[in-house]
């Protein structure tokens, strides 16, 4: 005669090493999923449209845009329904550059750049602090209106620099995620400690 023994401890252990594990690896998924969600800056929600400084705080990080020369305030207003909200300096401006800084370091893939004076085809320079990449002059075309491809990691601000002659300009939609973490970070930053 055969007695079937089953040893229940070891069947919960069992059990729990694998509800464990399965938790576990949908915890590491999930956090380093949310790392590689692309986020927008548009400026439909920004702050301090008149000033000097202008911010927008997208998924926990704040954006701020800075007029570098002080003689210009910056402005948030409705360009057309097709781009909604944009930011620049007010119209003639003599801003020959703005800074673009951030509460914690991004990857930045791209922003929507434009101007209505000038020639159309003047040559912006962007400069990255932050990570090692490179400084980009990209010739602004298309009328005036171009998404600048940046591709920048690691970047905790960045500044554009136009010609002088260009005297009204913009941006719209900067395209960016945050910068990846480390496993230690992820967990202490999706778990508050």
């Amino acid at each position: 005669k055969r007695t079937l023994k089953i040893n229940f401890k070891n069947r919960a252990n069992k059990f729990l090493l694998y509800s464990f594990t399965k938790t576990t690896l949908l915890i590491f998924f999930l956090l380093g999923s949310q790392n590689n969600i692309a986020q927008t800056f548009n400026f439909e929600t920004a702050t301090g449209s008149g000033t000097n400084t202008v911010t927008e705080t997208i998924d926990g990080i704040t954006l701020t845009v800075t007029a570098n020369d002080g003689l210009d305030n910056l402005n948030v207003y409705n360009y057309s329904q097709s781009f909604g909200k944009i930011i620049g300096p007010v119209e003639l401006s003599n801003t020959n550059s703005m800074t673009f800084s951030f509460s914690s370091a991004v990857n930045i893939e791209s922003i929507f750049a434009f101007e209505i004076s000038g020639d159309y085809y003047s040559t912006w320079t962007y400069t990255p602090t932050g990570g090692t990449n490179p400084t980009i002059n990209n010739l602004i075309s298309d009328f005036g209106l171009q998404t600048v491809n940046l591709n920048w990691t690691n970047v905790t601000a960045f500044t554009v620099t136009k010609p002088v002659d260009v005297t009204v300009f913009g941006f719209d939609r900067l395209i960016f995620t945050p910068a990846t973490l480390g496993i230690e970070d992820s967990l202490n930053e999706s778990l508050q400690f």
